[in-house]
């Protein structure tokens, strides 16, 4: 295989592509949730995205589950289930914590350029989600009305 400069080799099933294993990366992701009450991370590094719009690519791929039932051999299990998605299509891991249910919402997630935040509101509509995230202005953008005002997210 001839590959272009720069340009990545695609990743082979079980072969998660990630500096740090799955197992690690879960316990990490934990981490994300409980310190900041979500993130937004690319792989393979698992380091945060710290520009865009962030929104769910395909709501079909999440994992939905109460916050005291985290499991980590379960989302390494999710994450090895839809590396594919995230890395040959170039998305990226979304996850944060529901404060009004206590339920750990984690995505498989498509982060637009600043520029496009209408397309990624429309994305977002598009998919019925309750909401994108602004990486830069470390904001919420409410996509339906029962979701709240938008503004700043404490940290």
């Amino acid at each position: 295989m001839t590959l272009i400069e720069g340009e990545r080799p695609p990743a082979r099933p079980g072969t998660f592509p990630t500096r740090v294993g799955t197992t690690r990366l879960a316990t990490r992701l934990r981490g994300f949730i409980e310190r900041d009450g979500g993130f937004t991370v690319t792989l393979p590094s698992g380091m945060p995205v710290s520009g865009g719009v962030s929104v769910c690519a395909d709501p079909d791929l999440s994992l939905r589950f109460h916050a005291s039932e985290w499991d980590t051999s379960r989302v390494a299990r999710w994450l090895q289930q839809w590396e594919h998605r995230i890395v040959d299509e170039a998305m990226h891991l979304g996850g944060w914590l529901d404060p009004r249910t206590e339920h750990v919402v984690l995505d498989v997630v498509v982060v637009f350029p600043d520029h496009q935040r209408d397309r990624a509101v429309e994305h977002g509509r598009h998919h019925a989600q309750r909401a994108a995230f602004d990486l830069t202005n470390y904001e919420l953008i409410p996509l339906h009305r029962d979701v709240g005002s938008a503004g700043p997210v404490q940290r």
